[in-house]
């Protein structure tokens, strides 16, 4: 593998990551204001939904780099994907 298809799986991996973030923050934000993140880190019965439907962004950049035909990238979105389910798996059965 060449250094460029190394930078493209990071890149997905990136994404992969701070989507479902950025996008859990932002359904929070809109949705949940009313709620403190003191709250938030205490409640697994809301932090969990929302890392979840963050999760679904991943979804949309994996059909969209699909259709680019980059392959790489979409590797590096499946294993973002596969970090935020461990953590989703880790805060619902374990706590935080």
């Amino acid at each position: 593998m060449t250094s460029r298809m190394y930078v493209q799986m990071i890149l997905g991996l990136l994404l992969g990551i701070v989507s479902p973030a950025i996008t859990a923050y932002l359904i929070y934000k809109f949705k949940y204001d009313y709620i403190t993140v003191d709250m938030l880190k205490i409640s697994k019965a809301l932090l969990v939904p929302l890392l979840q439907y963050g999760a679904l962004t991943n979804l949309a950049w994996f059909f969209l780099f699909n259709y680019l035909r980059k392959t790489y990238i979409q590797r590096g979105i499946i294993f973002g994907t596969i970090v935020i389910a461990f953590y989703i798996v880790y805060v619902k059965f374990f706590g935080h």
